[in-house]
């Protein structure tokens, strides 16, 4: 199973993770978190318009790193499918979600590793392209450049490129 995974994060040279966005590819397992312990001062003038007004105030999807950690690690373990890869857009999404295991700790046994959307089989970049502006035109609601939204956008992305080519 096919795991879209996006994050939002404080810069590009200190990346902090702010928020970490999941949806597996058939769309019935979607996890969302945001650290409230993040150190603002590491966030690019970027980040602090565009992307800190996007995240939420309240609710118990706003966590401390360590719990963060601890949800992301059980979300993934607790999924039913026996294998499972993450799908990023940016290289950077992987490396930040690998951070999340303390170095020699192990990945769950059902993660088998991570793959770039660009690169997955049946992708084209112009039907990845025209399923993503699709997804954003036909959910007003949802906002670019949060996590959540962001990875659900390139699965539609990623669905919309099969449904044109097969």
């Amino acid at each position: 199973m096919l795991i879209f995974l996006d994050t939002e994060f404080s810069d590009f040279t200190d990346m902090e993770l702010l928020s970490i966005g999941m949806i597996t590819c058939d769309g019935k397992h979607q996890l969302y978190l945001q650290r409230n312990d993040y150190n603002y001062g590491l966030c690019s003038t970027f980040v602090k318009t565009d992307i800190i007004p996007l995240m939420d105030k309240i609710g118990n999807h706003i966590v401390g790193y360590c719990e963060l950690q601890y949800r992301v690690k059980t979300w993934l373990k607790t999924l039913p499918y026996d294998e499972v890869e993450i799908v990023v857009d940016y290289p950077g999404d992987w490396m930040l979600l690998r951070e999340l295991w303390t170095f020699g700790e192990a990945l769950p046994e059902n993660l088998k590793g991570g793959l770039m959307l660009y690169n997955l089989e049946g992708v084209r970049s112009d039907l990845l392209s025209d399923g993503i502006t699709l997804f954003w035109r036909e959910n007003p609601n949802f906002k670019q450049h949060r996590a959540d939204h962001d990875a659900a956008a390139n699965r539609a992305g990623y669905l919309h490129c099969l449904e044109q080519l097969y």
